[in-house]
């Protein structure tokens, strides 16, 4: 039985919160959720449990409110079976309760741990994306026993992302020889282009041999997840590990994403790092499949600049959309100069080392970091550089999170196609994601590689928006 409450919500005049200016404001998240029912077409009820279109419940087993578009319940923020407890603090409130940040200006729920942004795109998402009828939640077993991994969008295309219950092999070599080009051309994003594109005899090719060869749930379209879906797997890896028959390791999995004539991307299911290694390296293997999810209609962009690299009638840049919210992207037309010093592109993210400056890291959203960072701006470069940026009349800029960060890596060759940025350096960028008391996330946009380095070292940043 899934655990489900009314929604929780209340009004509160008082100004409070993180960074002064967290505030109740229920009657605004009220107003945005009858929008989208008023704008929805007729459906039937929903079920499990039941209730009309429109109606919002939080539902505890996944801590995230949700609400019926019409015969189905859609999540309004990240599924998260680990969170709910006590509630929350900074400010004060029971689990369930929704809440609006000034400092961000997006409404937030309180999970029972910590208070999460609500997905503010829901209503494109939930046209575009339509759940498994079987196994609508993250991590829930589908009809066939193979378990929901979450969506994803292949262009402008929504698919559902299935995941095996159990890890292929604990020890596989992606290929047993290197030297070669193996795949024709390699896509970032989707694993069926990578076992296409892929020359040589299958069986050369182990980790690829685990799961083109195979049958599980009786499905036989199954192949070893890109890099873009084996973070997903990362990122959804609780809500998996509770249905699923075995749990992933915090070892190294396997994409199916070419790093070089000798090296293939890999997924640290521990830190959630990315980088590229030897071929002939024995990592573990979990597969994936994916299905064109129901009325799937895609994303559109922004009136005015609707494609990735369009100039927007406000000087910006849309990047595209959020890997996780689907919210609308935005960069500036340049790298950001340190603070204090013009023409400098380089600058710490923070000028000393030794503490925990993030009370709660975000890997999906810098938006999060920013708001839970300590410390007098002024210690922050790379922070500092973003909150004062005022770019095409926004005080909202940000530094990405790892998450984001690597998006923007991923598309940085659409984005300087359109002709309207100073491109990307070869450099790494600082993320605002925090790794130790020591150092942060970086990504290279060189080779796409995130990792740890010291605060106090000087990276380029590019600030962004939603």
């Amino acid at each position: 039985m899934i655990n489900f409450h009314k929604f929780r919500g209340g009004v509160n005049s008082s100004s409070e919160g993180r960074s002064g200016c967290l505030r109740s404001c229920f009657p605004f998240v009220s107003a945005f959720f009858l929008f989208l029912a008023a704008t929805a077409p007729a459906h039937a009820d929903c079920t499990n449990p039941p209730g009309p279109e429109s109606k919002i419940i939080y539902n505890g087993d996944q801590n995230v409110p949700q609400i019926c578009t019409g015969n189905q319940w859609v999540a309004l923020g990240v599924l998260n079976p680990a969170a709910g407890g006590a509630g929350c603090t900074n400010p004060s409130g029971p689990e369930g309760k929704v809440m609006y940040n000034g400092d961000i200006h997006k409404p937030q729920y309180c999970d029972g741990d910590d208070w999460v942004e609500m997905i503010g795109t829901i209503g494109t998402v939930a046209a575009g994306c339509g759940a498994p009828s079987s196994c609508s939640n993250i991590g829930d077993v589908c009809a066939d026993g193979s378990l929901f991994a979450g969506f994803m969008f292949y262009g402008a295309t929504c698919k559902q992302v299935f995941v095996t219950d159990n890890n292929q092999s604990l020890s596989s070599q992606w290929k047993n020889a290197t030297g070669t080009d193996d795949i024709s051309t390699d896509d970032h994003v989707d694993g069926q282009v990578n076992h296409a594109g892929r020359g040589g005899t299958l069986s050369n090719f182990p980790a690829f041999d685990l799961c083109e060869s195979n049958t599980y749930h009786g499905k036989s379209d199954w192949y070893l997840p890109a890099r873009a879906e084996l973070n997903l797997l990362w990122l959804n890896r609780a809500a998996i590990d509770a249905g699923a028959a075995g749990n992933f390791t915090t070892s190294n999995y396997w994409s199916s994403t070419e790093y070089g004539t000798s090296d293939a991307w890999y997924q640290n299911f521990g830190s959630g790092g990315q980088d590229g290694i030897n071929k002939t390296n024995n990592y573990d293997v979990r597969c994936v499949r994916a299905e064109v999810a129901p009325t799937a209609t895609g994303l559109t962009g922004p009136s005015g600049c609707a494609n990735i690299g369009d100039l927007c009638a406000d000087g910006t840049v849309f990047a595209g959309w959020h890997p996780i919210t689907y919210d609308h992207l935005f960069i500036p037309t340049t790298n950001q100069e340190q603070p204090g010093a013009p023409g400098t592109y380089t600058m710490n993210w923070k000028n000393a080392d030794g503490t925990d400056d993030i009370s709660t890291d975000s890997d999906d959203d810098g938006q999060i970091n920013h708001t839970n960072r300590g410390g007098a701006i002024g210690d922050f470069q790379a922070f500092q550089a973003c909150e004062d940026l005022g770019f095409g009349g926004h005080g909202d800029w940000y530094l990405p999170s790892r998450v984001e960060l690597h998006y923007l890596w991923s598309v940085r060759g659409t984005i300087e196609a359109g002709g309207n940025i100073t491109n990307f350096q070869s450099a790494y960028y600082w993320s605002s994601t925090e790794s130790g008391t020591n150092s942060a996330m970086t990504q290279s946009f060189a080779n796409g590689t995130q990792g740890a380095n010291t605060k106090g070292n000087t990276f380029r940043v590019r600030c962004v928006r939603r």
